[in-house]
């Protein structure tokens, strides 16, 4: 039987009692912390709900709210996105049925718009005489964390279109292409029909440089001055205006009445909502993204996902843009280097002059004996800001055009070796001190009868600033792929590494030169069984893949969990697959020790609901039983009364351990030698273990005072005890030890029993869980409870040989002193 099972025929049992006896049911249920909603009308046109119920359901306390009654409600409640009948609710089905309802997620909706979602079940309520009389449904407010786990998914999503877009702007071949998926991966996240991407240009107006297609079949708008598709020069004004003018996130959902809305134009498609972000460069707004028309209008998370992707679209348009730039100018100057290399110094003296002069290259002629100028061109002068009489009759080095004399001796030593140089780049430095670059093409002529030097000069100082800017654009790009948190490779189709980040290195414990290469991920990454099914498939039929759920595995042979993201790219004329796994391992611990928690702080808060209102009719009860039994006429029956003496004794031990469940301070804390505890309960330990033919060892080592309350240390020692002689046989050993781990004083608690099978070893510490016969199932929820008040963890190890419980407490900052054994 498990816990749920368990505590609804606990529950179950509760309600045939109480429901009997009207006024001590209402009290007993509005002590529960869980929301209970409950009916004996067969008919459902009446129930009722508890104090938390009706909290939950924003109603009176005990005030009737049905599905079945005659009045029409404000709430609707929806499963899997379908509004509910009266026979799908829960306690309906229980009660007309006969169904048992497990965790339904049901979402209810009031008509001002309030949302929350639970977590239901239902069961029927059957008396002694195995007769249904009513049903009962109870449930859990799910709705903080539902929102918690949806902002959690939206996180992931605004990462994976960053990724997205970086990836993108290795692939596209144009700055249009680029724009376009900028902006359909914007309108994709915030759910928006309509979007567009503009620029404003050098006079202050704004051009479109994308727009959405949807955008595109709905506008009916006749724009003459767009010169097609594209809207150019738009004044900045209306809602959008205010976006640039401003350089902030603005959204509306009411566009019309806005205070800047100017109406929109004939055939532009109704605005329903607005929201615009605007693109900064270098802390200068540059352009904007507009988006329109989510359905249900925009929110805040909305503001936040555009800023994000905003700040990465304005870096990968930029470094694209530079890239485009660049590969044009290095085109123009192959072609005039290409052009000038062709010329035939044959030709006319004429012709040669006239080609010398009119070049846009600066070209020079020099002696070889003295390197003095003996003609230039106007290119020449334009470029170095000299005058024709300051140049001709002196050398390179009376001008100081070079910057660095090491490129100048460099550059002549090759001119005396090859009798040319082609594409050398070197500094120089211009009139007035200005410094540049120049690409020179050299080569040796005969002119006027003396052995020249022509030299042709391509100004490349704006290619490289380009260069450099691209460089440092790549340099963000791969700073941000080997520093993203986010587990990243590139591999081939057929499984080996090429690039592979830092974080990737850390998580599975391998370095770089084991990995790049290698087949290591195919092999060992997802263990045994290989790559996973979806995985291979989709390099099969190459489509991406998003967050899926994986197991991997480090070089260590430690498991983990991710989520897995492929997409396809083209490096250097080749199909790569870029790989991302999001390590969720911790978040999935996480989530497990939530519920348990959860669960834990359920049955300790209904501990202190119930327990303190059974309690003292119990003490009544148990005085009469013993004043009946004192009584000679009934002496005969002593042995019976004596049995329900020890029933109630027993039900009133249950409830002290509910009680612990429900404290979540430490009362009485004061400081404490847990080895000083240890050794006031051994008397007692022995004296157990002794009575079933078992021993207990003693292993005490020096450790530091800790902060305790020394009766719940007491009672962890006991049930951890109790529970280790239990599970062991005669002549079998308990072992207690303490040491000291760092900043952490570790309680060590062995048997020589048969372990505990796996697959009970996530339960432990549930209440109700046991695996005895005559168990309770809270001894060790007991422990973990006092564990958690005093900062301290549990851990488990166990196998056939036996079990060990170690207790971990932290010791605190301003305790030094440790005491002897």
């Amino acid at each position: 039987m498990n816990n749920v099972t368990y505590l609804r025929s606990e529950l179950n049992n509760i309600f045939i009692t109480l429901c009997r006896n009207p006024e001590l049911a209402l009290g007993i249920f509005d002590s529960i912390p869980a929301g209970i909603s409950i009916t004996t009308d067969k008919t459902c046109q009446e129930i009722r709900h508890n104090k938390k119920a009706a909290e939950f359901l924003r109603i009176q306390l005990w005030e009737s709210l049905s599905h079945t009654a005659s009045t029409d409600l404000c709430l609707k409640m929806y499963f899997r996105g379908k509004e509910m009948s009266p026979e799908e609710m829960p306690i309906q089905r229980a009660l007309w049925r006969g169904e048992e309802v497990n965790d339904l997620e049901i979402e209810f909706v009031w008509d001002d718009g309030v949302h929350k979602t639970a977590i239901v079940s239902s069961s029927q309520l059957i008396d002694d005489n195995g007769s249904v009389f009513g049903a009962v449904a109870y449930f859990t407010d799910i709705t903080e964390q539902k929102l918690t786990k949806e902002k959690l998914s939206h996180t992931y999503k605004v990462v994976e279109g960053i990724n997205r877009l970086l990836l993108h702007s290795l692939t596209c071949e144009t700055e249009e292409e680029l724009d376009q998926i900028c902006l359909n991966v914007s309108q994709e996240l915030t759910e928006s029909q309509y979007g567009f991407i503009g620029e404003i240009n050098s006079a202050g107006y704004l051009d479109n440089n994308a727009i959405g297609h949807s955008g595109w079949t709905d506008c009916r708008m006749q724009v003459p001055s767009s010169g097609g598709r594209m809207l150019r020069r738009a004044i900045l004004h209306g809602i959008y205006g205010r976006v640039l003018l401003d350089g902030k996130s603005l959204f509306t959902n009411n566009p019309a009445f806005h205070p800047d809305s100017i109406g929109i134009p004939k055939g532009h498609p109704p605005l329903k909502a607005f929201l615009g972000t605007p693109l900064i460069h270098n802390g200068k707004t540059i352009g904007m993204i507009g988006l329109a028309n989510r359905e249900g209008g925009y929110r805040e998370e909305d503001v936040e996902t555009l800023e994000a992707l905003a700040n990465a679209i304005v870096q990968v348009i930029t470094r694209k843009r530079a890239e485009i730039e660049l590969q044009e100018s290095e085109k123009r100057y192959r072609l005039l280097a290409k052009k000038l290399q062709e010329v035939d110094l044959r030709l006319s003296e004429d012709r040669f002059h006239k080609v010398f002069n009119s070049s846009s290259t600066a070209n020079s002629i020099t002696r070889l004996e003295d390197g003095r100028y003996i003609d230039v061109n106007q290119s020449f002068l334009d470029l170095t800001g000299y005058e024709r009489e300051e140049v001709i009759g002196h050398s390179a080095v009376d001008l100081k055009l070079w910057v660095n004399p090491k490129e100048r001796e460099d550059f002549f030593n090759m001119l005396y070796k090859k009798r040319f140089a082609k594409s050398v780049e070197f500094k120089y430095r211009k009139k007035g001190g200005a410094i540049g670059y120049v690409l020179a093409f050299v080569d040796l002529i005969i002119f006027g009868g003396e052995r020249c030097v022509i030299t042709s000069m391509i100004n490349i100082t704006k290619r490289k600033k380009m260069e450099e800017k691209l460089r440092l654009s790549e340099e963000r790009f791969f700073k941000a792929f080997n520093s993203s948190p986010i587990m990243m490779s590139i591999r081939t189709l057929d499984g080996k590494c090429t690039d592979i980040n830092n974080t990737y290195l850390a998580n599975i414990g391998c370095s770089r030169e084991e990995l790049i290469g290698t087949l290591y991920e195919e092999l060992h990454f997802y263990g045994s069984y290989g790559p996973p099914p979806e995985l291979k498939k989709a390099i099969i039929e190459k489509k991406p893949i998003k967050n899926l759920e994986i197991e991997y595995y480090t070089k260590s042979g430690k498991q983990r969990t991710g989520l897995l993201s492929a997409e396809f790219i083209e490096l250097n004329g080749e199909q790569c697959v870029l790989k991302s796994v999001n390590d969720i391992t911790e978040l999935r611990k996480f989530e497990k020790e939530i519920a348990r928690l959860d669960r834990l702080k359920l049955v300790g808060e209904m501990a202190g609901g119930i327990a303190h209102e059974i309690r003292n009719p119990m003490t009544t009860v148990r005085g009469y039983l013993q004043y009946l039994g004192g009584k000679k006429e009934l002496h005969k029956y002593a042995d019976r009364f004596q049995i329900m003496i020890s029933e109630l004794d027993r039900a009133n031990s249950i409830i002290t351990e509910y009680l612990t469940l429900a404290r979540s301070k430490m009362s009485d804390a004061k400081t404490k030698n847990l080895n000083v505890i240890i050794k006031s309960l051994v008397f007692l330990i022995e004296t157990d273990a002794i009575k079933d033919d078992k021993y207990v060892n003693l292993e005490l080592k020096d450790v530091p005072n800790l902060l305790l309350e020394e009766n719940d240390i007491k009672q962890l020692i006991l049930n951890l005890t109790r529970n280790g002689l239990e599970a062991m046989d005669p002549g079998g050993y308990l072992t207690i030890k303490t040491f000291s781990n760092g900043e952490e004083v570790i309680l060590a608690v062995n048997d020589q029993g048969k372990g505990i099978p796996p697959e009970h070893l996530d339960k432990m510490g549930i209440p109700f869980f046991t695996t005895k016969d005559c168990g309770t199932g809270l001894g060790l929820a007991v422990c973990y409870k006092i564990a958690a008040r005093h900062n301290a963890t549990i851990d488990i190890q166990t196998s056939p040989a036996g079990t060990t419980f170690f207790i971990n407490f932290k010791v605190p900052e301003t305790e030094n002193a440790v005491v002897n054994r």
